[in-house]
């Protein structure tokens, strides 16, 4: 009843409650299995980027590409307008302490949702998650039709 291998699924509810769960994504039997054989070692990877990075793996099954320190856009004084070029961003010490999560996969908006419930839990407290950055989908390229296409007025030459 105490072994989480053997344990059944009412058990395991409660031994996962009894570790304090922070996650609240449902899972299987399985699954809930697996997290209660690895949440205490998450909680000691707390803080850490290879803990947002494990957690995102174990949970998702998506790779984290990296975690990049926070990089506005900045002012060249003379050049830069505001609103066009250039924008009102963040304190010096709020960049100082801001990072991006990179992953190489299009995510949906459930993973999405996830991936920033997963990195606000495990970021360290004074540090702030900015932006979950993933590949845009690939541009449609419209292709010639024979007697229909013009160059520059319904196609694109590329």
């Amino acid at each position: 009843m105490f072994d989480s291998e053997r344990a059944s699924e009412a058990f395991l509810d409660l031994i996962l409650q009894d570790l304090g769960n922070p996650f609240p994504f449902d899972l299987d039997v399985l699954a809930k299995r697996r997290l209660a054989s690895v949440l205490v070692e998450m909680y000691r990877q707390k803080g850490t980027e290879a803990g947002i990075e494990n957690a995102i793996r174990f949970f998702l099954g998506i790779d984290v590409t990296a975690i990049t320190p926070f990089t506005g856009t900045t002012l060249v004084l003379g050049e830069s307008e505001l609103g066009v070029d250039w924008e009102l961003g963040p304190s010096d010490r709020f960049a100082r302490y801001a990072f991006d999560v990179e992953v190489d996969v299009p995510l949906t908006a459930t993973e999405r949702r996830q991936i920033r419930a997963i990195v606000d839990y495990l970021k360290p407290a004074h540090t702030h998650f900015v932006t979950l950055v993933e590949p845009a989908p690939p541009a449609f390229i419209d292709h010639w039709e024979l007697g229909v296409s013009e160059v520059g007025v319904t196609t694109d030459l590329h």
